[in-house]
């Protein structure tokens, strides 16, 4: 069995969710808008570029309300962008750290061990938004594009879970910092 953290969450919380979302593809018929956004926003992101015409050109006809919306969020991110990287390159005590390796959408696969069987091992799998490795170590950001007040305990569990996966595929590299940015779209 394959497990993403939205299925692992679901199972969890509710399994009949579970059971008729992932066994029976028994599922809403209209995506979410602020998902539909969020997705085109981390195309813009992994594609540094603020015209997401070439994204939503297969998904609609004419520019919508979600395309300025996304649109307006990836050019506040990129406007910001130096300004974001220097924070999250900084340790504690002001001293940068030096950028190595920027990536972004990373799948991402672990072993994770079944609760009742030991023998039974499912892959765990994750897309990271966004992974920069340091001359110190990782550090991991998950990317909320969403309008609504933040869920921290369910943002914090994502996060788990790619820490989890990070160090199961890179047992030897530590991960030095951790990031929800909820931001992204910062008009003043």
């Amino acid at each position: 069995m394959k497990l993403s953290h939205s299925k692992l969450s679901t199972i969890l919380s509710c399994p009949m969710s579970y059971y008729l979302s992932y066994i029976e593809g028994i599922s809403p018929i209209q995506e979410k808008a602020a998902l539909y956004v969020g997705s085109a926003v981390h195309w813009g992101i992994e594609h540094n570029s603020e015209d997401l015409t070439e994204y939503f050109k297969s998904e609609q006809s004419q520019y919508s309300r979600d395309q300025l919306l996304a649109e307006a969020m990836c050019h506040g991110y990129l406007k910001h962008k130096d300004e974001l990287f220097k924070q999250i390159l900084s340790t504690p005590d002001g001293a940068s750290l030096n950028l190595m390796n920027e990536s972004h959408e990373v799948y991402i696969t672990g072993k994770l061990n079944s609760f009742k069987n030991v023998e039974v091992v499912h892959d765990f799998v994750g897309i990271i938004d966004l992974l920069l490795l340091t001359d110190k170590g990782f550090i991991i950001i998950d990317y909320k594009t969403s309008s609504y007040d933040p869920d921290w305990t369910t943002y914090l569990e994502q996060i788990y879970r790619y820490i989890f996966l990070i160090k199961s595929e890179f047992p030897d590299i530590p991960i030095i910092k951790i990031g929800i940015h909820t931001n992204i779209l910062n008009i003043a």
